[in-house]
């Protein structure tokens, strides 16, 4: 048997914390959605700008997704 493995068996990994503690948290999704309303499913309602670019109510530039992006690279941005 693994050595991880083992040690799991026998209590020697530490347990996971249930819930999670909200303030050791490395990412949250709210952290990188754009401003969008939702419809009664809870599916965003995505949003273009005259050029058919898609954005969110305020303009920011996101992905079809909702995701918020950077206009000159592409990446996924934090909405901070």
């Amino acid at each position: 048997m693994e050595q991880p493995l083992q040690d799991f068996i026998e209590g020697r990994e530490p347990a996971v914390q249930v819930p999670p503690d909200h303030q050791k948290r490395s990412f949250n999704i709210q952290d990188i959605l754009g401003d969008f309303d939702c419809d009664e499913k809870g599916n965003i309602i995505v949003l273009q700008d005259e050029e058919g670019n898609i954005q969110d109510k305020t303009g920011r530039p996101t992905n079809e997704r909702g995701y918020l992006r950077d206009p000159v690279t592409g990446d996924i941005v934090e909405n901070f």
